[in-house]
């Protein structure tokens, strides 16, 4: 799971890729939120704060490309 963490975050860091890397993104933070759920552990504040920050960036590139 880390190298496709590795992978959607370069996808994310290189401009062409960002809704790509984000999106992948999104899917491996639900993926650690449901692994850590499963295992008992409940303090899954962080990846939700990074989930949010990715959707911050996702929401102000998608607006970019709609309004071109």
């Amino acid at each position: 799971m880390a190298g496709a963490e590795i992978v959607a975050v370069l996808l994310f860091l290189v401009s062409p890729a960002v809704v790509i890397g984000g999106y992948l993104l999104l899917v491996i933070f639900a993926v650690a939120v449901l692994v850590h759920v499963l295992h008992g552990w409940w303090d899954v504040g962080s990846l939700i704060v990074y989930a949010m920050a990715v959707l911050v960036i996702l929401s102000g590139k998608t607006q970019k490309h709609q309004g071109s």
